[in-house]
This record gives C-alpha cells, structure tokens and sequence, in this order.
C-alpha cells in the first residue's frame, strides 16, 4: 500500500466520502514502534512459543536470544537439558 492510500485513509474527509460512495478503503492497523533506533528488549514480556523437533543444536541458542529480547519463553518438544536453567 502507498503512503498515498495510508494517509487517505487517516482523513477524516475522505473516509466519510468513501464510505458514502461505498468504497473500500482499510485503514492500516497502526504498529508498535521503538522511540528510538534501537529497543533493549523488543519483545518485552510477550508469549512466545519455540518449537522443537529432532536436532537440537540451534535450540538453546535461539532460547537465550528470545529470552534476552525479553519473550516469556515456552518450550514445546524435545529441549537440551542446559534449558532448565533458564
């Protein structure tokens, strides 16, 4: 979507005529952002859920860096024992 259509669908004006006309015309949902270029923890106390099959060489990896990012971490699946301490 063009920053055209994105600030059309944030006037007032134009969303009234659009809608009169019977026109379609989404307004994006507006995102989350960092105040700055850069978030300490962006996934500050979110659920997430990290999924394990077969290898697992990535898996304590991948935890420690969710954790770090600040996810409240679930496991599902075979996890490495060195999991449980964190």
């Amino acid at each position: 979507m063009s920053d055209w259509l994105l600030q059309l669908g944030t006037n007032p004006r134009a969303r009234r005529l659009t809608k009169t006309l019977g026109l379609p015309l989404p307004l994006p949902q507006t995102l989350r952002r960092a105040s700055g270029p850069w978030e300490e923890r962006p996934l500050g106390d979110q659920a997430v859920v990290l999924g394990t099959a077969g290898g697992r060489a990535l898996v304590e990896t991948a935890a420690r860096a969710l954790i770090a990012a600040g996810a409240d971490l679930s496991v599902v699946g075979p996890a490495p024992p060195a999991l449980a301490e964190l």
